[in-house]
């Protein structure tokens, strides 16, 4: 025999899973995102004959991710930061970077909208060139560095069909530029 107390938990979650908007279904999605890097690299005050950099560039990136059980999401990425430009006294200085990263995402749904928070890690390439214009014969110096860091996001999404418009905010700590924000909307596919 079933008890109401029993009957009354299975009504519950019964409810709870059919309001569980399209964020909570299982399923690949695929996107594209494009947007603003602001890369900032600050040697300090213990390094002062190294240059500084502080600029920003168009950037993109392509990901693949796939919804889980519950809120939560898994997502992979090729990404390019553009290439920033800044002069530090004589010197000019130029950075280009790039990355393969992954996340794991959090969703917060709220109807067709969905808020999302994620952390993970990128495995990124920079080059950095460096350029003297003062004339004394300071020779360029161009690094090439790669490296795995953190990195974690906060955004937005909102439904239509099987697309989601994304809007989003990430921080990509970075040994080389010593980090960079990168603000981008995109749009995905669900499939």
């Amino acid at each position: 025999m079933i008890s109401k107390r029993t009957s009354l938990t299975a009504v519950l979650i019964l409810a709870a899973a059919v309001s569980i908007p399209a964020h909570g279904e299982i399923g690949p999605y695929i996107g594209l995102s494009a947007g603003q890097a602001q890369v900032d690299l600050d040697p300090g005050e213990a390094d002062e004959a190294a240059f500084r950099l502080d600029d920003d560039d168009s950037a993109f990136r392509v990901f693949f991710g796939l919804e889980l059980l519950g809120p939560l999401a898994v997502e992979v990425g090729y990404r390019d930061l553009g290439k920033v430009t800044d002069r530090d006294g004589l010197t000019t200085v130029t950075s280009a970077s790039d990355g393969i990263d992954a996340f794991a995402v959090g969703l917060l749904p709220i109807g067709p909208i969905a808020l999302f928070a994620k952390g993970g890690v990128i495995s990124w390439d920079t080059e950095l060139e460096t350029r003297s214009e003062s004339g004394l014969g300071i020779p360029d110096v161009r690094v090439d560095d790669d490296g795995t860091d953190f990195a974690w996001g906060i955004g937005i999404k909102f439904e239509v069909g099987k697309f989601a418009f994304r809007g989003e905010y990430e921080q990509l700590e970075l040994d080389l530029p010593d980090e960079v924000a990168v603000v981008s909307v995109g749009v995905a596919y669900e499939f």
